[in-house]
């Protein structure tokens, strides 16, 4: 009997610890700079999309720009990426299952096309300075270090603590220099 409670205790520790191992490597996704994502577009994009607009752009349901002439060119990045798990905490209140299922959804349906997920915020940088109908978002802190980021407009600043409640309308728009 008494190796059996010896051996539950033993379990019980090691999930314990195994679930806080796991929980501080969360934590420490928060590091290096991520402590706010910027949605940016490219300079010469006039559109001011409310938060509401930006959830249907980027899941899928509004792929057009208010003018109605050009079609939305979404960038995104990685599930995993920092600066996506505060995106996705942000918008949707989880990490990126909403997100993807419905893509999967628009492609087998066609209903959208596909977004272009790219390696990391630079990169997402690059493509949004040189396409005029692109949208996506960056750790806010990698704006600061680019040459383009005169090539490109914040629509909408947040940080890793904040989440859209279901009546938000607002957004924040700064431009970047």
């Amino acid at each position: 009997m008494l190796n059996a409670k010896s051996a539950l205790c033993g379990l019980l520790f090691m999930t314990v610890a195994g679930i806080s191992l796991l929980l501080s490597c969360f934590n420490n996704v928060w590091a290096d700079g991520y402590e706010q994502v910027a949605v940016i577009v490219n300079k010469d994009n006039p559109a001011t999309p409310s938060v509401a607009e930006l959830k249907e752009i980027f899941l899928g349901e509004r792929t057009l720009w208010e003018n109605r002439e050009s079609a939305i060119h979404l960038f995104l990045q990685g599930k995993k990426r920092p600066a996506s798990i505060v995106f996705h905490h942000y918008f949707f209140h989880d990490h990126g299952r909403k997100m993807s299922r419905r893509w999967v959804q628009n492609i087998f349906t066609g209903s959208a096309p596909p977004p272009v997920t790219l390696k990391d915020d630079e990169a997402v940088i690059k493509k949004i300075a040189e396409d005029e109908a692109a949208i996506g978002y960056v750790a806010a802190d990698a704006l600061k270090d680019t040459p383009l980021a005169g090539g490109l407009r914040v629509i909408l600043l947040f940080n890793r603590k904040e989440t859209i409640p279901q009546e938000r309308s607002f957004f924040r728009q700064t431009d970047v220099n």
